[in-house]
């Protein structure tokens, strides 16, 4: 499932929906305790071709970080681990001991999010199954599927506060 969507309509997507469920998990409580004066994060947007080769690459910033955030590295290195492995999530390559964390997903043959923030990388996760559900790029049973792969509760919480799905 891949939406007919011009890239930048897509990025304008990113821009919009995810300050608006970044600022639900803050509303949800899903802040870790000695970051909750910051909210923010990046979000990696990787597009490649039938090589895996990276053709199109897009970052935004979101919110506030500390001036020590790794975010951006973060964010990218989970795309690419995601690319390499051929895997539907990084949380499934996952390795804390290397600071290798979840909240990649490939959520087309050749499209990754990325999302890594001030928040739990179960809640980086949440954020890009919600944002691929909403921008047409997966249907909700798939972005079920990967959840339930990594055991992220956040996912359906966040979806489940979604002002889309309520309606």
């Amino acid at each position: 499932m891949r939406p007919n969507i011009a890239f930048g309509a897509l990025k304008a997507g990113i821009q919009v929906y995810v300050p608006i469920i970044l600022i639900r998990a803050i509303a949800m409580g899903f802040t870790i305790d000695d970051l909750d004066r910051y909210f923010g994060g990046c979000f990696y947007l990787l597009r490649f071709n039938d090589h895996q080769m990276e053709w199109a690459t897009t970052v935004f910033q979101f919110g506030e970080l500390p001036s020590d955030s790794r975010s951006l590295e973060f964010c990218q290195e989970k795309a690419h681990r995601a690319l390499r492995s051929g895997s539907s999530s990084s949380w499934l390559t996952r390795d804390p001991e290397k600071n290798q964390w979840g909240g990649a997903v490939r959520v087309h043959e050749d499209v990754i999010f990325s999302f890594s923030s001030t928040f739990s990388e179960d809640t980086d996760e949440g954020l890009v199954l919600v944002l691929a559900v909403r921008l047409g790029f997966m249907d909700f049973d798939d972005a079920q599927k990967i959840a339930g792969q990594s055991g992220n509760e956040k996912f359906l919480q966040l979806f489940q506060d979604d002002p889309a799905h309520l309606s």
